[in-house]
């Protein structure tokens, strides 16, 4: 008997099996991709440490200016890495579909 999709909104995972072969050919770009948004994810957390040892630091009043800088210092770092990583996830990910867009193959399988 065949499932009623307009009365059944769940989704079987086994309809994306049309998809396997394809992820598993661009496996090395998404590996890559998935692993630079995690090191966004994780840089995204350690800017606000980065703020409360400064807040800390001036809100104690007696600090020097180079502790200061070097927290400044290992915010732009860590900004830095931020932009590069969520350049490179977007490359790996996106540019991964973006070749899947204009492979017939794929969405001939998916229609």
């Amino acid at each position: 008997m065949k499932k009623n999709r307009a009365k059944d909104p769940r989704i079987s995972l086994s309809e994306f099996r049309v998809l396997v072969p394809y992820l598993s050919r661009y496996k090395i770009r998404y590996f890559f991709g998935f692993l630079c948004l995690i090191v966004v994810d994780v840089a995204q957390m350690v800017i606000p440490q980065f703020m409360s040892r400064a807040t800390d630091l001036v809100a104690g009043g007696a600090f020097e200016l180079r502790q200061l800088l070097i927290l400044c210092a290992g915010m732009v770092g860590t900004m830095a890495v931020i932009a590069t990583g969520r350049f490179l996830w977007r490359y790996f990910i996106h540019g991964t579909a973006d070749c899947a867009c204009r492979t017939r193959s794929v969405s001939n399988r998916l229609i």
